[in-house]
């Protein structure tokens, strides 16, 4: 976990008025992506969850519009790391890059960065989803994630039959 753009994180949305941020990723066959981004002010997860049961798409659509909005116009600078091999020590050498971005952008690389340190690969073969949740006022980021994987039972049966004497 990057530390630093997630206290960075925390404390923007908090002066955006959120109190709470899920960013849901879901991948498979060598492929995945954040799906979405979805945040929220006091009390709403409750009136949120109820347009999604009621079928409001319109209502959840405009509402993630808004939000999308206001999170892309809200600047952060973005800190990645990387990783490379020196040949010369024989050794990783860790490296910090700083960009300027966007809210949104800053959610998207945690999940990514979280995601690569606790489960590489989550996107390969059958995959993995989950969300990236953020509980601003606790100051506390969770990452819930459910892996598929295929079970294959195999099992071989073989009968042999013996002749009878003179029987060919």
């Amino acid at each position: 976990m990057n530390a630093k753009l997630a206290k960075e994180v925390l404390m923007k949305l908090k002066e955006a008025g959120f109190v709470s941020a899920v960013v849901h990723y879901d991948g498979s066959g060598d492929s995945g992506a954040v799906d979405e981004i979805s945040v929220f002010r006091k009390d709403e997860p409750e009136s949120y969850m109820r347009l999604i049961e009621e079928y409001s798409w319109e209502k959840v659509a405009v509402l993630r519009g808004e939000r999308n909005a206001i999170l892309g116009a809200i600047p952060i600078t973005l800190v990645s790391r990387s990783s490379t091999f020196d040949h010369e020590t024989g050794a990783f050498v860790e490296t910090e890059i700083s960009t300027e971005g966007n809210l949104y952008e800053a959610l998207e690389t945690l999940a990514y960065d979280w995601l690569e340190d606790q489960h590489g690969g989550w996107e390969t073969n059958d995959g993995a989803y989950g969300d990236l949740v953020v509980h601003v006022e606790e100051m506390m980021i969770t990452l819930e994630h459910s892996e598929r994987i295929m079970d294959v039972s195999t099992s071989s049966h073989t009968f042999a039959c013996e002749t009878a004497e003179g029987e060919e």
